[in-house]
């Protein structure tokens, strides 16, 4: 769920930023995104109740508004504001909006799509191999791990940074 409430903050911030961009293009596009996407996160959300929340004994205390709830709420806040400054201090004080299409920004969160997409279905069919929540689990937070480090590396090019790359570089030769 946690996963699911960061790449709903993503998409969230996704369309400020496509504002920011070009005001009237994302006038058709934002439009576009938020029923694309959001019918992607809502098909998402269904899986994740269905695969994870029942098996775990989380169902009830989730909807029922139990602890669940309130951590849930609490860490979606905190992505919220994290994901706030990053687009304040990032995209608006460095001024990462310059020259970036509004097409590569609309298509930006869609990794995260198929990393969830990827991990319900294979993590789906070995849960139900071995009656456990836990592959989807352990799946996510591998691909999430891999793919957040590569998207803030791209996303936030400095030369600091750059020589990170260069290691990261050298390293998959190896």
């Amino acid at each position: 769920m946690l996963y699911w409430s960061e790449s709903a903050v993503i998409g969230i911030f996704c369309l400020f930023k496509m504002w920011f961009i070009d005001p009237w293009a994302s006038l058709i596009a934002a439009p576009f995104f938020t029923l694309h996407y959001g019918g992607f996160m809502a098909g998402h959300l269904l899986l994740v109740y269905d695969f994870v929340l029942p098996d775990e004994g989380l169902a009830t205390e989730f909807w029922e508004g139990g602890n669940v709830v309130s951590l849930l709420t609490l860490s979606f806040l905190a992505l919220f504001v994290s994901h706030g400054i990053s687009f304040f201090q990032n995209f608006i004080g460095r001024t990462e909006y310059v020259d970036r299409d509004i097409r590569k920004q609309m298509n930006e969160p869609y990794g995260r799509i198929l990393i969830m997409q990827f991990s319900l279905l294979l993590g789906g069919v070995l849960a139900v191999a071995f009656d456990s929540a836990l592959p989807i689990l352990l799946l996510l937070i591998l691909l999430k791990i891999v793919t957040d480090f590569r998207a803030h590396l791209l996303e936030h090019r400095t030369d600091l940074n750059s020589e990170c790359k260069v290691w990261l570089g050298e390293w998959r030769k190896t």
